[in-house]
């Protein structure tokens, strides 16, 4: 059965209806914002071309153990329109409540997505595609935070 979609009213929503689509743990919710013909990078780097391809995945991950209560927390987006149809939005969230595969919890992850997204007919938006950026907390990034001052003095405290 084709996955019906789920368009937003402005770009600046995306954000914030990808972190309820993936709190709901619904890949058919998360696959609903993006168009039928939409492609989807996720932090992998695994390539999935359309919308069933999107829902599938997410899905099966969201139902897993390690998965299956992770809550996804908008951080900051900006939405930078393109044309007056095109818009690519730019959000980072921080992922929580991943677990090992012991049953212990895991540290946080952050998340960039980066989303092209278009105006829909019914005057309703929805996204291209997508691609997901795991940031990892290597010198440059705890630099760039303000963690460090300098990439030799970086102890596993600051991981």
């Amino acid at each position: 059965m084709p996955i019906r979609s789920d368009p937003i009213t402005k770009p600046d929503d995306f954000p914030d209806a990808l972190a309820r689509a993936w709190n709901r743990h619904c890949g058919q919710s998360i696959a609903a914002l993006f168009a039928e013909d939409a492609d989807f990078v996720n932090v992998s780097g695994l390539w999935w071309q359309g919308r069933e391809a999107i829902a599938k995945p997410h899905d099966k991950l969201l139902q897993t153990a390690a998965y299956g209560q992770t809550t996804l927390t908008l951080d900051r987006t900006r939405t930078r329109y393109l044309t007056e149809c095109m818009a690519q939005v730019l959000c980072q969230f921080t992922l929580s409540g991943r677990l090992h595969r012991d049953g212990s919890p895991r540290g946080i992850q952050l998340w960039m997505v980066s989303a092209l997204l278009q105006r829909q007919q019914a005057n309703g938006w929805l996204a291209l595609n997508a691609q997901c950026t795991g940031i990892t907390a290597g010198r440059e990034a705890l630099i760039a935070m303000g963690k460090i001052t300098r990439p030799d003095n970086i102890t596993p405290r600051d991981l």
